[in-house]
């Protein structure tokens, strides 16, 4: 039997490298060492995109209601 399928992108939390700007607003600054999620879409060559801390939890918390939402689905 093979493994699941993963229902999230690749995503992790790593320290800025330099300061750069949320992808999702671009208001938000992200400094050099502060950390920051680093998503990458699927497919060959897609771009990372970083976010700053408050997106990146926005992010999360709207991802852990879509899948509660589906897990519930799935008990009826």
């Amino acid at each position: 039997m093979t493994g699941f399928k993963s229902l999230l992108l690749k995503f992790e939390v790593r320290s800025a490298g330099r300061k750069s700007r949320c992808s999702h607003n671009k208001n938000h600054e992200i400094l050099k060492g502060e950390p920051r999620v680093v998503v990458k879409a699927p497919g060959v060559a897609t771009p990372e995109k970083g976010y700053c801390a408050v997106c990146g939890r926005a992010m999360i918390e709207r991802a852990r209601e879509a899948l509660l939402d589906v897990e519930r689905d799935l008990k009826q």
